[in-house]
């Protein structure tokens, strides 16, 4: 790759580590949403903020699997 396109080995690896990287990794924790809670709440909505800086309000009785859709969406 670096031949093909006039690069030195040193360039290739600062370029990589600046573009993806080369610090600490993101952590993921997968949550469990339940259909029914199991708890009544006055509660209208539910407030996500992503790691991305995106924050999104959802109405607390949004069924899970459009939660996850959502959020599968919003993380792409």
């Amino acid at each position: 790759f670096c031949k093909a396109n006039q690069l030195t080995e040193h360039t290739f690896y600062y370029w990589r580590k600046k573009l993806y990287g080369g610090g600490q990794r993101q952590l993921v924790h997968p949550v469990v949403i339940e259909d029914k809670p199991k708890i009544k709440s006055n509660i209208q909505s539910v407030v996500l903020s992503l790691p991305t800086g995106i924050t999104a309000e959802l109405p607390a009785e949004m069924p899970a699997h459009q939660i996850q859709n959502w959020l599968q969406a919003l993380m792409c």
